[in-house]
């Protein structure tokens, strides 16, 4: 969604609450607005309104700053999806018997795509990434996280579902040993791993062996 804020003859560029609020989030300014940078990401654009009614408030006070029915209607929209999204967090979090047929559903797939057995605590983890679209976990070391990563890529990536084809992992060097190790656990046979890891990889070749395999 792109967005802009009309301005008078008295804004100015030079500012330092301009600079300090606005400055990185503009793409251009005319002689009639300031011109933001697209956006879709809803908490970004909350955040980028409360910039500009601040540096209204200081730089151009009794100046009322109003949103375009357009923006209003995304942003009920995307607000409603948030709500919605966060209460089903909650419900996955607490096992909610409604979702059993999706849960169950899910956990089929993932049965028949892993060698490995996940425990049920595992498999609603799993279930959590899946469903969230962002998420994280931070439980404590030896609890199966990298097994339930792979219980959503088993999902995610069967020819059902057909969504993922690959994993990008961010880690220290010493952890991508066990990324391995585990793959082979979890999978079997039943999946081929085919790796890439840019610690392998000479600085110089870096980029042609990311951009180009």
């Amino acid at each position: 969604i792109g967005y802009s804020l009309k301005i008078h003859e008295y804004f100015d560029e030079n500012s330092i609450n301009y600079k300090i609020l606005l400055r990185r989030h503009v793409k251009s300014i005319d002689s009639l607005s300031i011109i933001f940078k697209t956006k879709e990401n809803f908490n970004e654009i909350i955040n980028l309104i409360k910039k500009i009614e601040l540096y209204m408030s200081k730089d151009h006070p009794g100046i009322v700053v109003r949103l375009s029915k357009s923006l209003l209607r995304y942003l009920e929209e995307h607000d409603y999806k948030f709500k919605e999204r966060k209460q089903l967090g909650i419900y996955i979090k607490n096992h909610d018997e409604s979702l059993l047929p999706e849960f169950n559903a899910v956990c089929t797939i993932v049965n028949h795509d892993m060698e490995r057995r996940l425990k049920e605590s595992q498999l609603w983890s799993a279930f959590h990434i899946i469903c969230m679209i962002k998420s994280a976990n931070y439980s404590v070391p030896g609890t199966g996280k990298t097994s339930v990563v792979y219980g959503a890529f088993a999902y995610l990536n069967s020819p059902q579902i057909n969504k993922v084809q690959k994993l990008l992992v961010i880690g220290p060097k010493h952890s991508f040993k066990s990324w391995i190790d585990e793959f082979y656990l979890n999978f079997g046979d039943k999946k081929k791993l085919r790796l890439f890891s840019i610690a392998d990889v000479k600085r110089k070749d870096r980029r042609q062996e990311i951009m180009f395999g």
